[in-house]
Parts: structure tokens; sequence; C-alpha cells
């Protein structure tokens, strides 16, 4: 599904992977397995106690930078409009999730627990339903007709609120 006209618009936020600890993580395991690489492919010499072999290496480190550039590519995108609420985690999801208000009961901003409530980050299934989170504690919580829950991680989260009291109406929502 395509985004929203840029008209239709009420809220955007883009989150992307902020925390420094998973960039010196990512950078560090590059650092080293590029160097083990480069010490056996141009000087012939082995890291470890044991000898790896050239194409374990090569595989190894090849998966460390694809998941680097995952990460370089990683964000969040919500956007709050008046016929919907349009979510995508690119570059998991290429088209935007379009969520239209008929289809929601409940709408509403809070705090929650990422870890205790959702095992985490990311796109992420818990006991309280689904979640698709970057960081932080806050989220636009949508419960559905059918009572499926998805909680949107948001860093916006007064910005957010006062979009859903403009869109999400009686009006849109006849339960």
């Amino acid at each position: 599904m395509a985004a929203p006209l840029t008209a239709d618009i009420v809220f955007y936020e883009q989150q992307r992977i902020k925390s420094i600890w998973v960039w010196l993580l990512l950078i560090s395991m590059n650092i080293l397995f590029i160097s083990a690489l480069v010490a056996k492919l141009f000087f012939d010499i082995s890291v470890g106690a044991t000898s790896v072999d050239t194409a374990e290496l090569i595989i190894v480190s090849s998966l460390s930078l694809v998941l680097t550039i995952i990460f370089c590519l990683l964000r969040l995108q919500t956007i709050i409009a008046a016929d919907a609420v349009y979510v995508r985690l690119y570059p998991v999801h290429f088209r935007y999730r379009r969520l239209v208000w008929t289809d929601i009961n409940k709408c509403f901003v809070r705090s929650y627990k990422p870890i205790a409530e959702y095992g985490g980050w990311g796109i992420r299934y818990g006991f309280t339903g689904k979640a698709y989170n970057i960081f932080g504690n806050k989220g636009i919580q949508l419960v559905f007709n059918d009572n499926r829950k998805l909680l949107i991680g948001t860093q916006k989260p007064a910005e957010a609120e006062a979009a859903i009291a403009a869109c999400f109406t009686k009006e849109n929502n006849p339960i």
C-alpha cells in the first residue's frame, strides 16, 4: 500500500536505531571479522587457537557486513492520516501497512515495557499483541474490532496523541 497524499498526513514520524552500544557492537564485529580475513588472505596469518578456513571467514565477514547494512537502512515510519494509520519497518516491509480507522476500536498513546511485554525491540510478538518498535517505551496502541492489538513505537507521544484526537472520531469508527 502506498503512503497517503501529503495533504492528508496529520502526523509523520521516522525512527532509526540510535543506540550507541548497537553501533559499537556492529562496528567491533566488522573490524574483527574483516581484519581476520585480511590477515588470512594477504599475510597467511591465522587468527585464534584453531585455523579458520578462508571460505568461512569470507562468509562470516559478508554476513556481518550485510547485517550492518540492514541496521543502517532500518527505519520505522508511522503516518497518521484522516483515513488510516500507515506503518512500515523498512527494509522488512517495502510497502506501508494501511490500518483503516473503521477497523480500529481503540487508539491511544501509552507507556509500555519493551522487554517485559514484547521481549525487546523490532517486530515483536508478545502476550499483549504485536509491536513494531525501534527504541524507547512510548507507543501508539491500536486495538482492532476483532481484539487484535498492535503497538507502534513513537518518540513523539504528544504529537501522536494530538493527531489521534484529530483523526480518530466517531464518524470514522461507528463502534
